[in-house]
């Protein structure tokens, strides 16, 4: 069972900062689960108004930054990691809407396996991205 604390955990159990292929596969998994658009998507595109933006803002900048982290720890640059953990979070907030919009599970999963080679990419490379990654 995937829980809403393993998404704000990479790597939970293992050396701090080091991101693998279950961590990304966690995130599928809280998808294929709940099956539906996220909370979280339907709140930040104003179906809310004020209400819940403090929580909303505390939610992306926690897994903005643990991302940014891991990646940091993969050495590669500062900005390059926060670019990416930015570009991953929204593609992945973006797979589930389109997913569900489509009514096709198997695009949020190959949507999420291309970040997911990204990311791998440029930790393989140690910040010395491919011309994918800087496009």
């Amino acid at each position: 069972m995937v829980r809403e604390g393993d998404l704000h955990s990479p790597g939970a159990g293992k050396r701090p900062g080091i991101v693998d292929r279950r961590d990304v596969r966690g995130r599928h998994r809280v998808f294929r689960v709940r099956g539906r658009v996220c909370l979280v998507g339907w709140l930040g595109l104003g179906s809310s108004g004020d209400l819940f933006a403090v929580s909303i803002r505390r939610y992306f900048t926690r897994w903005i930054s643990a991302l940014a982290h891991c990646l940091e720890t993969g050495r590669l640059p500062p900005a390059l990691a926060m670019r990416l953990a930015e570009e991953t979070v929204a593609g992945i907030q973006g797979a589930i809407v389109l997913a569900r919009a489509l009514g096709e599970d198997a695009a949020f999963v190959r949507i999420v396996r291309r970040l997911e080679a990204t990311l791998l990419d440029a930790v393989a490379r140690r910040g010395h991205p491919s011309d994918a990654i800087l496009a």
